[in-house]
C-alpha cells in the first residue's frame, strides 16, 4: 500500500507522494493474477487511517485479486 499515492490512501507508513492511483494498481494485480499462488497487501496502518480509507482500498484490491484469479 505504500505505492499507492498518500492522498488516496493516507493510512501507511510511509505516504507516497506522486504515487500509483488505484486504476494502475488493479492493472498490475490484474496482470499477474493469473499466475499467483497467493497474494498478499501490506503496509495498512490502522493508526494513520482515521476514516478506513486505505482499509476500504486494501479490500478491494484483495477482491480483484479474487475476482480476476477464480472468474476473469
Amino acid at each position: 500500500m505504500d505505492a499507492v499515492d498518500c492522498m488516496i490512501a493516507p493510512g501507511v507508513g510511509n505516504p507516497e507522494p506522486y504515487g500509483l492511483n488505484p486504476y494502475q494498481v488493479r492493472e498490475i494485480v490484474s496482470s499477474f493474477s493469473k499466475d499467483a499462488c497467493l497474494f498478499d497487501i501490506v503496509e495498512v496502518s490502522p493508526k494513520y487511517d482515521s476514516n478506513g480509507e486505505t482499509t476500504m482500498l486494501a479490500a478491494k484490491i484483495i477482491r480483484d485479486f479474487i475476482m480476476e484469479k477464480y472468474f476473469g
